[in-house]
């Protein structure tokens, strides 16, 4: 069977927005997806959540984490980006209670909440981050602590910090514009090397 032996799953960078995408997305809540494999939804993932119902989410009982901009957030939740932004906090708060899902709204201090109203704000990042990829390299962050059996949402707060830790240090280095991507993955073992 295809999930035979996956400890995580991560579903929506780079997939496109179709039928198809909504049908999976589907499967992998309903089916595929448990406490023991928990799933990430980014991107296109969230788009398709959007037009599914993020209620959908539920079914997986609290193994889904969902890591939208302000944008994804708003269709998730059916409001504005304006209402997003206005109060991330309680944004992020409703979204995780209405989902079961640990939730990150992306952005500068980066709101992380639990299904249960946990909030953390992140401390790490700068502007340099603001270039395409970024959100893939933090989904594969998060996805290797889920694979390492950490709970979604203790995942998503530390995958959250170390993403903006290596990029701090990157434009420590390089100058906080124009990096790429790329540049903080290179910087990811050094950065974790501080950390632990």
């Amino acid at each position: 069977m295809i999930l035979a032996g996956k400890s995580a799953l991560i579903a929506g960078p780079g997939i496109g927005l179709s039928d198809d995408t909504k049908r999976l997305v589907e499967w992998l809540i309903t089916t595929a997806c448990e406490p023991a494999r928990p799933l990430l939804l980014d991107a296109d993932g969230l788009n398709a959540l959007a037009e599914l119902g993020c209620e959908l989410a539920k079914r997986a009982g609290g193994a889904v984490v969902l890591t939208p901009h302000p944008g994804e957030a708003a269709r998730l939740l059916g409001v504005t980006n304006a209402v997003i932004n206005e109060d991330r906090i309680s944004a992020a708060r409703r979204l995780a209670e209405r989902t079961g899902a640990s939730v990150l709204i992306k952005g500068a201090r980066s709101v992380i909440a639990s299904p249960s109203g946990d909030i953390y704000i992140n401390s790490t990042g700068n502007p340099g981050m603001a270039t395409p990829g970024m959100g893939d390299a933090l989904s594969g962050i998060v996805g290797t602590m889920l694979a390492q059996h950490m709970a979604p949402f203790d995942a998503l707060a530390l995958g959250v910090f170390v993403h903006g830790h290596a990029a701090d240090r990157v434009a420590a280095r390089l100058g906080r514009i124009g990096y790429i991507a790329g540049d903080l993955i290179e910087e990811l073992p050094a950065a974790l090397e501080t950390l632990f």
